[in-house]
């Protein structure tokens, strides 16, 4: 059976973490970034990361970038990746 994992790398954070669900990924993020709205890109515009927009995005694409504001920097931003594993 195969499972999907996420991980998540920054600029600013010493190393990359995994997580095997979206939740905790989220409010790791969430909590990362030190912010109120984080924010998500879509065709270079900023919207607020809600979970549901998020994880919707997430599961669609793969990947997503998480910002700390509204500029989109890189300075302020958390990459996540997801890859599926099997387990034997």
């Amino acid at each position: 059976m195969a499972k999907t994992v996420y991980t998540t790398r920054a600029n600013f954070l010493d190393d990359i973490k995994v997580f095997g669900n979206v939740t905790a990924l989220y409010n790791y993020a969430f909590s990362s970034l030190n912010t109120e709205t984080p924010f998500l890109e879509r065709a270079g515009v900023p919207y607020p990361a809600t979970y549901s927009r998020f994880n919707t995005l997430l599961k669609k694409q793969g990947f997503v970038s998480l910002y700390a504001n509204n500029s989109l920097s890189t300075e302020t931003e958390i990459k996540v990746d997801s890859t599926t594993i099997n387990n034997g």
